[in-house]
């Protein structure tokens, strides 16, 4: 929940990883992905970008 909702108030996964006590890697490699590929899913959106670009498609900034 917390990089669903970092990523909605525009944060960078190191601040996510900072507000929550997470690792910016883990979120970065772990969670981030899973969870961008899960909502694409859920969404019905086939064929999403994949990386940068998929989580800017998504309102995540890059960091």
């Amino acid at each position: 929940m917390a990089v669903l909702q970092g990523a909605w108030q525009g944060q960078t996964y190191e601040e996510i990883a900072e507000a929550y006590g997470y690792s910016a890697s883990y979120l970065k490699q772990g969670v981030g992905p899973k969870l961008w590929k899960l909502l694409s899913h859920a969404l019905g959106e086939r064929g999403i970008r994949k990386g940068k670009e998929a989580h800017q498609d998504l309102g995540c900034r890059d960091g």
